[in-house]
């Protein structure tokens, strides 16, 4: 029997607030065909009930949950997992302190993040995404679409602050001697920055120049990541790269621009 059918005819034992509950699960077929897929998500909230809810609904979904108790543990632990969408617990996120809560908006600049909380019973989730109060399937299945377009990828976790900048992007040392692609920043590391634009260039180095640091020389970077125009209701069209190549007048300028 295909995998699809086998998942539609499962029975299942749900475990709810008050004791268990032995119920015949009939996912719909979208729902069937995202649990066959492997789509890395980190969970972000206190060991509890209400975590507990949260990984049954996003692995329901074909979420492979990596689960942290908090942002602090979410950062030490990180670093060697490749992710496509982040998953945190609101409750948790009131109580971040400014520092936290900054880079909590860096990720949700570079990841699909839905921002939940436990309802019920039957246990379920309520919560935010795309800027969008939802609930149950309208909440999850908004976020998983997103998730299913985006790459798997590792977090950064330098420092990143909202800064708005125009640079100029030119493919290659070829093209400086034409106009180049005119665009801005969503924001400014000391490693590197997201470009806003729904012109994606190719996977690859490419060439930034950003008047505002006082130097025109070329920025050699390496685009590693992009969202095309249309591809997500959270994160702007355009493109994050990494900084090969500055001067020493760049940097300091760019130090500078991030000084609190």
């Amino acid at each position: 029997m295909p995998p699809i059918q086998r998942c539609a005819m499962v029975c299942a034992t749900l475990s709810w607030p008050h004791g268990e509950r032995s119920v015949t699960a009939r996912p719909s077929l979208e729902h069937a065909r995202m649990a066959t897929d492997d789509l890395p998500v980190a969970l972000i909230a206190p060991a509890g009930a209400d975590a507990d809810v949260y990984r049954s609904q996003l692995s329901r979904r074909g979420g492979q949950v990596l689960a942290f108790t908090s942002v602090q543990a979410f950062k030490e632990g990180c670093a060697p997992q490749l992710l496509s969408g982040i998953a945190m617990d609101l409750s948790c996120l009131a109580l971040l302190p400014d520092e936290e809560r900054a880079f909590v908006a860096a990720l949700a600049d570079s990841f699909p993040l839905v921002r939940l909380r436990r309802v019920g019973p039957p246990a379920d989730v309520a919560g935010t995404y795309g800027g969008a109060a939802l609930s149950g399937d309208e909440l999850l299945d908004a976020f998983f679409a997103d998730v299913r377009k985006r790459r798997a990828r590792r977090v950064r976790l330098d420092d990143r602050y909202p800064l708005v900048l125009g640079v100029i992007v030119h493919a290659d040392e070829r093209s400086l001697d034409r106009p180049g692609m005119r665009a801005s920043t969503a924001n400014l590391s000391r490693g590197g920055f997201y470009v806003v634009t729904p012109e994606i260039p190719s996977r690859g180095t490419c060439l930034i120049v950003v008047p505002k640091l006082g130097d025109d020389t070329p920025m050699k970077c390496e685009v590693r990541w992009s969202t095309p125009w249309g591809a997500s209701t959270q994160v702007l069209p355009g493109f994050g790269v990494k900084i090969l190549s500055m001067t020493s007048k760049q940097k300091a300028a760019i130090e500078k621009l991030l000084e609190p």
